[in-house]
Parts: C-alpha cells; structure tokens; sequence
C-alpha cells in the first residue's frame, strides 16, 4: 500500500490478519434472573388474628465474604389467621452468576393483633437477620425460591404474657 501526503509518498507495510479472539461470555451482561416470594408454613396460630412485618431484603454474600446488594424496595405484609398469603418480594431480579450462601434481611415495625383492641409491637432479638442458603446461579438462567416463616418456631410466649418473635426462615426452590 502506498501511502501519500504533501511530503511525498511513501510505502506502508500492514502486519498480516490474526485470528480473533475468542468470545467468552460476559457474566455481567448475562445475569441469572432470581425470583422470591414469602409465605408462611401455615396460617397464623392462636391467640394471633394478624402479623405485620416490614421486609427489607439487602442482600446475598458469597462465601468470600462478598455482598451482592439486591434491588428491592420495602414491603410490609400483613400475615393472618384465617388464610395462608404470599408475596413477591423480588420477580426476574437480575443478580451476578455465582454461589451464595447467605441471605441478609432487615426486618422492622414487627406488630401482632390479637383482637379489636389488642396487640402491639413484638421484641425481636435482632433486626438485621443473616440467613444461610444455598444458591448456585449460573448465567442467563432464571431461579424461583420461596421463603418461608416457620410460626412454630419463630413466636415464642414469655412469662407475664409477653410475646418474642425469633424469625425461622427456610429457602426452598419452587
């Protein structure tokens, strides 16, 4: 190839065609997709006419101790006695390909009703809860997982008619 300009001319010697590279796919433009609802094992037990919770997922860590904060805005849902209800906390959530092996949840504004004129606000030992699960989400596929609460085991009556509520979870592949 003969290249010129206002100096003159002069020869232009092009390095030969390589071979392409070859394409790996880019985790990060195909994210796993992850759905998660709530539920509970049963409806409400007695003395209990409705529990309210407010639900902040924050987020799914690694087991090298990397968090991956998930987009999800608050949701208070309202759990009763007469029916067993679930939610859709997270629906085709894009989430980074990897294996998780804990689920991060703050919990608040935790209230039961026990009647027209009875209730109020439950004592939880701790608001910021770390759930151990176990997601292995590979590239461009979608997840569906249920959470779900466990009353048996997560309300506890204490001495002069006092309520604890310890949060028991389970995560289960729908």
């Amino acid at each position: 190839m003969l290249l010129a300009g206002c100096g003159g001319s002069r020869e232009l010697i092009m390095a030969p065609p390589r071979p392409a590279a070859l394409a790996l796919p880019d985790t990060t433009v195909f994210p796993a997709r992850l759905t998660l609802t709530l539920s509970a094992n049963t409806p409400l037990p007695l003395p209990f006419q409705t529990l309210t919770v407010t639900i902040h997922l924050i987020a799914l860590q690694r087991a090298d101790g990397y968090r991956q904060p998930l987009v999800f805005a608050r949701r208070t849902v309202t759990f009763t006695r007469t029916a067993a209800q679930q939610w859709t906390l997270l629906e085709a959530a894009p989430i980074p390909p990897g294996r998780y092996d804990t689920l991060w949840v703050h919990l608040s504004e935790v209230a039961v009703r026990f009647g027209p004129n009875a209730g109020g606000s439950l004592t939880a030992p701790t608001d910021t809860l770390a759930f151990p699960v176990t997601l292995e989400l590979r590239p461009a596929l979608s997840y569906a997982y249920h959470l779900r609460f466990d009353w048996q085991h997560s309300l506890q009556a204490k001495p002069e008619c006092r309520w604890r509520f310890t949060p028991r979870l389970s995560l289960e592949m729908h």
